[in-house]
This record gives structure tokens, C-alpha cells and sequence, in this order.
């Protein structure tokens, strides 16, 4: 799978994590600690995927830029909405749980 292709995939998932790591952060760690921690939950850090694949540097590059700038706009929705600790989203399992054994 491409790099934009992961990138588009996890788009969905940046509100989430971000509102996910506010929730379990709050004000007790820096912005930019916890912007590095989206990235790394998306698995879009720079430094890993970069030592991982190093001919797609260009491409890890672009992804990572998006990210964040997609972080900031989340976090910027946020606070602009009044949501300072917003609950972070359930999310709901794509395979439903097996039914219960029926007592005979």
C-alpha cells in the first residue's frame, strides 16, 4: 500500500486520537509532546518510517506534513468550538461479538 493511500486511511482516525490523547493528557503535557504522540498512534512519525523505508523519504515527508497540519486543524476545531477536553469518540468494533451460549 502507498504512503497516500495510508495517509487517506487514516484520516478518519486524527480526530479521534487527538481527542483521545487530550482526554488522557490534558493540560499536563506540551502541545508538541502531544502532537508527536498523534503522529506516532498514526504511525506516521518521520523518524521511524524514514529508517524503515529510506527511498520513500520524499513521500514519509509529504504524509507526515499532512498529519500535522490536519492535527493542528482538529485541534483548532476543538478550541474554537469550546471543547477543551473533549470526550473522545467510541469507536465501534467492525466484527459483532459472538451471541452468548444459550443455558439449556
Amino acid at each position: 500500500m502507498g504512503i497516500l493511500a495510508r495517509v487517506l486511511g487514516f484520516l478518519p482516525l486524527i480526530g479521534p486520537v487527538v481527542a483521545g490523547i487530550q482526554q488522557i493528557h490534558g493540560d499536563a503535557v506540551a502541545g508538541a509532546t502531544k502532537k508527536q504522540m498523534a503522529l506516532e498512534a498514526l504511525g506516521l512519525a518521520k523518524g521511524a518510517a524514514g529508517a524503515a523505508v529510506p527511498e520513500l523519504q520524499p513521500e514519509i515527508d509529504a504524509a507526515s506534513g499532512l498529519a500535522s497540519s490536519m492535527i493542528d486543524a482538529w485541534v483548532n476545531f476543538y478550541k474554537v468550538a469550546g471543547w477543551e477536553h473533549p470526550a473522545a469518540p467510541m469507536v465501534v468494533p467492525l466484527i459483532p461479538p459472538s451471541p452468548a451460549p444459550s443455558a439449556q
